[in-house]
C-alpha cells in the first residue's frame, strides 16, 4: 500500500517522531483520516505502507509512547497484552478511579450524601439515577473506596 500526498501533507517531519497534525481520536490523541468512506488510524496506516500487513488481532503500537507519531521506525506489532505490559513497564498506567473513571455517573459530593442520606436504597438510586445494587455498594464502600468512610 502507497500512502498518498493527502497523508503525507498531514505529517510533521521535522523531528524523530513525525507527526500526525490533522484529526485524531480525542481523548487519546491516535491521529485518525478517512479512507474510502471508512476512518483509519494513522499510525496503523503508516506501518502497514512501510513495512506490511497487521495479522489479524494484533495492534501497533509506539516504541517512542507519542500517539501522535507515524514514523514506521518507532512503531512494532503487538498483542493487547503486549501494550498493556508495555505500558506499565513504561509507567504510563494511570488507574481511573472516582469521578475521573469512564463509567463514572457519580462525584464524590453525590457519594457523601448517598452515605449520609437514611432513605430506602431503591429511593436514593432513584434520585441519583443508579442501581439500587450501586448504592448498596457504596453504602458498604465497596464501591468508591478511595473515599474516606463517613
Amino acid at each position: 500500500m502507497k500512502l498518498s500526498k493527502r497523508f503525507w501533507d498531514k505529517v510533521d517531519k521535522s523531528g524523530d517522531c513525525w507527526l500526525w497534525t490533522a484529526s485524531d481520536d480525542g481523548k487519546r490523541g491516535y491521529g485518525k483520516i478517512s479512507v474510502g468512506n471508512k476512518m483509519h488510524y494513522a499510525h496503523r496506516l503508516a506501518y502497514e505502507a512501510h513495512v506490511g500487513p497487521i495479522p489479524k488481532g494484533l495492534c501497533v503500537l509506539h516504541k517512542c509512547d507519542t500517539p501522535k507519531c507515524v514514523n514506521p521506525d518507532h512503531l512494532f506489532l503487538g498483542t493487547i497484552a503486549d501494550n498493556n505490559r508495555d505500558r506499565d513497564q513504561k509507567g504510563r498506567h494511570v488507574p481511573q478511579i472516582g469521578k475521573d473513571h469512564w463509567r463514572a455517573d457519580l462525584c464524590e459530593t453525590d457519594i457523601y450524601l448517598i452515605k449520609e442520606i437514611d432513605a430506602p436504597q431503591q429511593t436514593i438510586a432513584d434520585w441519583f439515577g443508579i442501581s439500587q445494587a450501586h448504592v448498596s455498594r457504596i453504602k458498604n464502600s465497596q464501591a468508591w473506596r478511595h473515599l474516606e468512610t463517613i
